[in-house]
């Protein structure tokens, strides 16, 4: 079995309240790939899967898909983060918050992903070379890290659609509601504060204030 982890963000650009960035975790790739175009033949979907984009047909692909991917071995971590106080508190530029949470969540779940291949969504221009060098640092038994391009690859756009449903409902998008009913009892949310800080420093394990969303 080949375990992979994918990691993407939402609300990094967009002139949003939060910032969430989601780790999924799938310990048997191969098989949850087979399931999923399964699904999409079933369909006859082959467009890609993104969150952002919606129509009757992809509401019913991405709640078969979901529904199916939540019946296997995979784990589902969600960061959330209000971008003002995290702005005002850290005194980072808007423009890093996403390599910064991101470094954070990855670290923060290093016991779950351990071992197996880590992968970031690529994003041309964001110049992300520093990001991809620092997250090893520090870990031992860690498997390579690295980027992806999502049009290619059925698990990255998984990891969009979880981490865009997430943010959805967290800012307030009903049309999201049926998605995240269905993810809910496998998503783990954890709520980051400056109040904690150094607590939220990056280390091996899942924060023991994470959360089951209630749904």
């Amino acid at each position: 079995m080949i375990r992979e982890t994918h990691i993407d963000e939402a609300g990094i650009d967009a002139e949003s309240p939060i910032v969430v960035v989601s780790v999924f975790v799938v310990n048997d790739a191969e098989t949850l790939r087979a399931a999923i175009k399964a699904v999409r033949d079933r369909h006859y979907f082959g467009n890609e899967m993104k969150s952002a984009k919606t129509s009757a047909l992809r509401r019913r692909v991405y709640r078969d898909v979901l529904t199916e991917v939540m019946q296997h071995d995979i784990e589902v971590w969600a960061l959330i983060a209000d971008k003002k106080t995290a702005i005002e508190r850290l005194g980072l530029a808007q423009r890093v918050l996403g390599d910064y949470f991101t470094e954070l969540a990855v670290m923060r779940t290093a016991s779950l992903w351990r071992g197996g291949v880590l992968y970031l969504d690529e994003k041309p221009g964001k110049g992300r070379d520093a990001l991809l060098q620092r997250l090893p640092v520090g870990l031992t038994e860690v498997g390579a890290v690295r980027e992806i391009d999502s049009h290619q690859d059925d698990l990255m756009q998984v990891s969009d659609l979880i981490c865009g449903t997430v943010f959805g409902v967290e800012t307030g998008n009903e049309r999201k509601r049926e998605l995240f009913e269905i993810i809910a009892p496998r998503v783990s949310i954890w709520r980051w504060t400056p109040e904690k800080q150094k607590a939220d420093r990056p280390s091996r394990e899942v924060p023991p204030n994470s959360e089951r969303h209630p749904g």
